[in-house]
């Protein structure tokens, strides 16, 4: 079954779900169990806040989740460090990737208790950061910081399926599986400047798009509108610093200084004329 990253049709924030199974049956959570849904392969598409954690935080839009790692059966607490393997990795590329997350919160959880009064879907949220500490109970634990989706954008997002991608003010990126196609063309690497960043869940670029997507621009969301960029660089091309003309030399704006060629990939059919369409917006 395919992996569903995003808002479930006919579902709305603030409902309130009996039991797992009619989260599972909702499409909100599938996992009857685990708190964590995801593979270190696609990224993680829900969580459930249940207690089980006393390094946990929540608020309206803000949530601070530790991760997954082995806990004594019978007390439910830590007892081994937490490794950056399986769920913890499917965090860390949902936040690497800007995945939506589904988060849903156990009513009247308690520590070592299973919730009583069902389960509440509290809505779109986007994992900020991750780092690793020493949590309460004495052990290393990954924990990852939630933000939640704002009000003026709507995102979906099949891992079967190419969709359209809107962005925020926090400029949180968006990924589709065309932009990740893009980035494992070349590697991570920055078609400018050939940086490589490496994170605990491994390689991280961003897919930039050369003429903006929404309705004031209209740009596709393909292949042929998309680069492989550094956070930088990525930064740089949306706010008109540097521009690449239909030679894919880079330029900088200010001074028409030429800062590089952009690397092509021959497997990468590139559209020049979004070149020329992202210089005429600042120019």
């Amino acid at each position: 079954m395919a992996r569903k990253f995003g808002e479930i049709s006919g579902t709305s924030v603030g409902s309130i779900y009996r039991t797992r199974e009619d989260l599972r049956a909702a499409g909100i959570h599938m996992p009857m169990q685990g708190g964590i849904s995801g593979t270190e392969a696609d990224g993680a598409e829900s969580i459930v806040l249940s207690g089980g954690y006393p390094d946990d935080e929540f608020s309206d839009d803000y949530i601070l989740y530790t991760g997954s790692g082995e806990r004594d059966k019978h007390t439910d607490v830590l007892i081994a460090d937490q490794e950056m393997t399986g769920f913890n990795l499917a965090l860390a590329k949902s936040c690497d990737d800007g995945l939506p997350i589904r988060v849903c919160r156990a009513l009247e959880a308690r520590r070592k208790r299973l919730p009583k009064g069902g389960y509440i879907y509290e809505g779109i949220f986007y994992i900020e950061s991750y780092s690793q500490i020493i949590g309460v109970d004495g052990y290393r634990i990954w924990q990852f910081s939630l933000i939640r989706q704002s009000n003026s954008e709507s995102y979906v997002y099949e891992n079967t399926a190419h969709k359209r991608i809107t962005t925020t003010v926090q400029r949180l990126v968006r990924n589709t599986l065309i932009s990740n196609s893009v980035k494992k063309m070349y590697d991570y690497k920055c078609q400018i400047c050939n940086t490589q960043i490496k994170t605990p869940a491994g390689f991280y670029s961003e897919g930039a798009h050369v003429r903006p997507l929404g309705a004031n621009h209209n740009g596709d969301d393909n292949e042929s509108n998309i680069l492989c960029l550094c956070p930088n660089h990525h930064v740089m091309l949306d706010y008109g610093t540097i521009y690449i003309d239909e030679s894919f030399f880079v330029y900088n704006r200010y001074n028409s200084e030429k800062i590089g060629e952009l690397k092509v990939n021959s497997r990468h059919p590139i559209n020049v004329k979004n070149f020329l369409y992202q210089k005429n917006i600042f120019d």
